[in-house]
């Protein structure tokens, strides 16, 4: 599938917590307890969404004039990862619409993402994932990623999942 992507400003904010919810819910439907939270975010949520926001580092994934989803990209993440010597890029927050689950889309961005953070000069690409969707780990594992840690925050268990670039 053709999409592209951009930047989301400031002004993003209310689409990225319409994208968020979307997620939640869907999660919801499938009985998988991830991403909840977004349902009524607290103002630790909130703030972390506005110092991506504020950082550049929330993006739109686009394809036929719609906005179908959402991501951020990091260059370091001491919230999951604690401090760090390797150059790495993290993505949290990737969201595919309802509408466009299930057509490869999510793949194809991180396959995007694996070469523009290698050509960055990254060794490893990382991201999380709540240690109790043992499918998304799956997902992410058929992908490239292996298992490399566990953290706790917010009440929840989080697999740490690492890539080689």
């Amino acid at each position: 599938m053709d999409f592209t992507t951009r930047p989301a400003g400031p002004e993003a904010l209310p689409l990225i917590l319409q994208i968020l919810q979307e997620g939640a819910e869907r999660l919801q439907r499938q009985g998988i307890d991830q991403w909840q939270g977004w349902h009524h975010p607290d103002a630790e949520r909130l703030a972390w969404l506005q110092e991506g926001l504020a950082q550049g580092q929330f993006y739109f994934i686009e394809a036929e004039g719609q906005t179908i989803g959402m991501y951020r990209l990091l260059a370091s993440d001491e919230l999951y990862w604690g401090p760090q010597t390797v150059s790495a890029r993290y993505v949290h927050s990737l969201a595919v619409r309802p509408a466009w689950a299930g057509k490869g889309i999510g793949a194809s961005l991180l396959q995007r993402l694996f070469a523009e953070a290698k050509a960055a000069g990254a060794s490893v690409f990382r991201l999380d994932c709540v240690a109790t969707n043992p499918a998304l780990r799956r997902y992410y594992e058929g992908l490239g990623f292996a298992a490399v840690g566990e953290v706790a925050l917010r009440g929840q268990r989080f697999t740490l999942l690492e890539r080689p670039l």
